[in-house]
């Protein structure tokens, strides 16, 4: 059920640089750092979300500002209010196109498609999102949903409703499609938070003194080795066993 291979093996480079991010979320500033001087009147809402992007990808969410994205740019700071007003609002811009494009993209399912299918493609392609932009995936999953009841990471409102209705279409009634929406939520969030913390982790880290805990100094070798992509896909199949465990106590 690992549709990813042996993408892990390569983790320490998941995060490609900033001209690979930027082609592949079409963006048009320079991959070099500025904008030629040739694109600087054409400033537009889609560039300034772009050049956000690679910004908040290399350098992190905390000390983002509007003049590293103008930078960036090759534009005054003042250029940008006209789209965006504020750092927040520009932030929250980028939260609405990056879950557009990276999420929503892949995730329509064919009327003849089941809904186990349906699950694993979109928990494969959401991590494999994740892992490619950690700071923009803990931008998405810890910036508040304009609405209450939108769950991150999935905050599209596509890929809701095509997760709803896939369930449904499987024999779901709503109350067991909600729940397993809520659950699916959940166990994206908790599992690919704690997968992006090992993107930085070392690499078999020596051993060291543990005095009085005898168990976790035989086993920290093991504790530390990383099973995320092992653990996702695992931790995958018990959610998709439990969905159906749902569906059919509503049904029944």
């Amino acid at each position: 059920m690992n549709p990813q291979g042996n993408d892990d093996q390569e983790r320490r480079r998941r995060c490609s640089t900033p001209a690979d991010k930027a082609a592949e979320l079409h963006i048009a500033a320079s991959p070099g750092g500025n904008t030629p001087p040739s694109q600087r009147r054409t400033l537009t809402h889609d560039k300034v979300l772009a050049a956000a992007v690679v910004v908040i990808d290399a350098d992190g969410a905390d000390d983002f500002t509007l003049r590293a994205v103008a930078d960036r740019l090759g534009v005054e700071t003042m250029a940008l209010y006209r789209y965006f007003p504020s750092r927040r609002q520009l932030l929250e811009g980028v939260v609405d196109h990056l879950t557009e494009d990276l999420f929503a993209g892949s995730s329509t399912a064919s009327d003849s498609e089941r809904w186990q299918d349906f699950i694993t493609r979109v928990a494969f392609n959401v991590r494999r999102s994740a892992m490619a932009h950690p700071p923009l995936f803990r931008l998405i999953a810890t910036t508040a949903a304009a609405a209450p009841w939108i769950r991150p990471p999935l905050r599209n409102l596509h890929t809701i409703e095509e997760f709803l209705e896939t369930l449904q279409r499987g024999g779901f009634d709503d109350s067991a499609a909600l729940g397993a929406y809520h659950a699916f939520a959940s166990f994206l969030l908790g599992n690919l938070l704690l997968d992006i913390n090992y993107l930085h982790a070392p690499v078999n880290p020596p051993l060291i003194d543990l005095p009085g805990y005898p168990r976790l100094y035989d086993l920290q070798a093991e504790l530390a080795r990383d099973r995320s992509a092992e653990e996702f896909s695992s931790s995958l199949s018990s959610l998709i066993l439990s969905v159906n465990q749902l569906g059919h106590q509503r049904t029944m």
